[in-house]
Order: structure tokens, then C-alpha cells, then sequence
């Protein structure tokens, strides 16, 4: 099957992702205060909940402040959800794998409540995505399979089916990832520096301050960006731009930036051929109508 045939999947199963998020994330941050667990546990589950280190950690997502990490482990260790082994490494404790499962599961019960597709269709949903998932675990690398193996997962096949569909789509997720860093990393660019680089491929922002603006919970400073710019305007990927203190890509740079996209998508897609034509198709109505249910859904509300 051709790439260009499945191009247009990945931002729906994204887009997905994104409304599971705005229905689960009240439902579980209750369950945490009401349990007394940091809902840090819940926001760190795609890094897994085996080790933290600021090595793992940048294994998923190189482009934070690694400061941030550090300051956050210092503050689980002390309340004893994690334990130190070694200087910035520490061992995650089985009570706060317990915990990220229960509050986990109360957002899971909370959805599966909801009329969310026949079941049916979620049965057929459920199937279509574990056997891409199923191929992405066989599949050869590249991709390293660094996010894709270490996230923690919740979800069995006794869950209900909404909270297995959106399982399989965070695997999706974190191998979509897995994708990303294999295919622009052997660049040895920094992760702060390739972001930027994206943001301005991207057309999100033009100066380093919108940068820190738009990407405030990264936890890097105007001046940071300003030097990141620096390492991409050496490598000739980006150019000052006609107002002062902006920047655009440069002939080069979007070049080199649409390759990584389309190694990418290589890289991702290749699992999805362990489907049909026919229930590619199937796949994408069904993905489709989940997105269009969930969005009109109501989010709970914050207290």
C-alpha cells in the first residue's frame, strides 16, 4: 500500500487522541486529588513507570528542559513515590504504579459510561488497531521502539472498549514518536533546537520569544531559543527573516525538513500495511465517526 494512501490517518488518529484527552483528564485529576496521588504519575505514564531519569526521559521527549525532570524527582522521592538508586536515576515504587492504575481506570470508567460508538463498530475498532499495533511490535527497526515498549499501559481486554480503543491509539502515539526522533536525530541537532526548527517550519512562530510563548511547559527561556536559532542558522537550515529578530527556514532547511516528514511517515505507516486496502478504509470511517462522537461530548468540569 502506498504511503500517500495512508498520509491523512495519522492526524485523525491524533486528533482522536486529543479528545479522549479533554473527556479523561478531569475525570482522572479528581480521582488523584480525592486519592491524594500527584497527578504527575498520570502525566509521566507515557515515559513509563518503571525508572525515571533525565536519560530516560529525553529518550521521549528531548525537547524539555531536563532542569524540570530533576526537580520533579526530587519532589516524588521525598514523598516517597519513587526511590533513589543512583544520582538523577531513581526506581518508581510499586504504590505508585498502583495509584497511576487506579486513577487511570476511574478516567476509564468514567468513559466507558459513555455512548461512545456501537459496540459493534468499537469491537471492529478495537481489532483493526491491535493488529497495526501487533505490526509495530514485529516490525524491524528503524524506528527504535524506545516509546512504544516502555509506556505504561492500563487497559485490558476486560475494559471497556472505548478505554482499549484509546490504549491502542496512544501506542499509535508513542510510536509515532518512536518515528520522529529515529528519523531526525542522526542529525545531531539538540532537542530544543530541532523544535524551533519545527515551529518555524511549521509557521507557528518567527522570534524566540513567541517560541517560549508557545512552548512554555518545555520550560526553556527566550534566550535559550535565541541560542538554539543560532545552532540552526550555522547549519544553514534557517535565515533572519525581512523584521528584526525573526526567522524563516531556508530553501535548504525546509528541504531537509520535508525529508524527516516523509521518513517519518515511512517509518510509521509501515506496520499499517497488516491491513487492506479495504479495511484502511473501514478503519479510517470508523475513526472518523469515533472522533465526531467524542467531540460532542461534554467535558467534565472542574470543580
Amino acid at each position: 500500500m502506498n504511503t500517500d494512501d495512508l498520509i491523512n490517518l495519522w492526524p485523525m488518529v491524533y486528533a482522536t487522541i486529543l479528545q479522549f484527552w479533554r473527556l479523561l483528564d478531569v475525570p482522572i485529576e479528581e480521582a488523584a486529588l480525592r486519592s491524594g496521588v500527584p497527578v504527575e504519575l498520570y502525566s509521566y505514564v507515557e515515559l513509563g513507570l518503571d525508572d525515571f531519569s533525565v536519560a530516560a526521559f529525553q529518550k521521549r521527549d528531548p525537547y524539555s528542559n531536563p532542569d524540570g525532570f530533576l526537580t520533579l524527582f526530587t519532589t516524588l522521592a521525598a514523598q516517597g513515590w519513587i526511590e533513589q538508586v543512583s544520582e538523577q536515576h531513581y526506581r518508581v515504587t510499586e504504590q505508585a504504579r498502583s495509584a497511576a492504575c487506579q486513577i487511570i481506570r476511574a478516567g476509564y470508567n468514567a468513559l466507558g459510561s459513555l455512548e461512545v460508538f456501537p459496540t459493534s463498530e468499537g469491537e471492529r475498532l478495537t481489532a483493526l488497531l491491535k493488529r497495526i499495533v501487533d505490526a509495530a511490535y514485529q516490525a524491524q527497526e528503524p524506528p527504535e521502539k524506545w516509546a512504544l515498549l516502555h509506556r505504561f499501559r492500563v487497559a485490558t481486554e476486560a475494559s471497556s472498549l472505548p478505554a482499549q480503543v484509546r490504549e491502542y491509539l496512544m501506542d499509535l502515539f508513542a510510536y509515532r514518536d518512536d518515528a520522529h526522533l529515529s528519523a531526525w536525530m542522526p542529525y545531531g541537532v539538540q532537542g530544543p533546537a530541532w523544535n524551533a526548527f519545527t515551529s518555524l517550519w511549521r509557521g507557528n512562530a518567527t522570534s524566540p520569544a513567541q517560541l517560549a510563548e508557545q512552548a512554555a511547559f518545555r520550560g526553556y527561556t527566550a534566550r535559550d531559543y535565541e541560542e538554539a536559532i543560532q545552532e540552526l542558522l550555522r547549519r544553514g537550515w534557517v535565515e533572519e527573516a525581512d523584521r528584526p529578530g525573526t526567522y524563516r527556514v531556508t530553501r535548504q532547511g525546509q528541504a531537509l525538513r520535508d525529508a524527516v516528514e516523509q521518513l517519518t511517515d515511512g517509518y510509521f505507516y509501515a506496520p499499517w500495511s497488516s491491513l487492506s486496502e479495504s479495511e484502511i478504509v473501514e478503519l479510517r470511517g470508523l475513526l472518523t465517526r469515533l472522533a465526531e462522537s467524542l467531540q460532542a461530548l461534554p467535558a467534565a468540569q472542574e470543580p
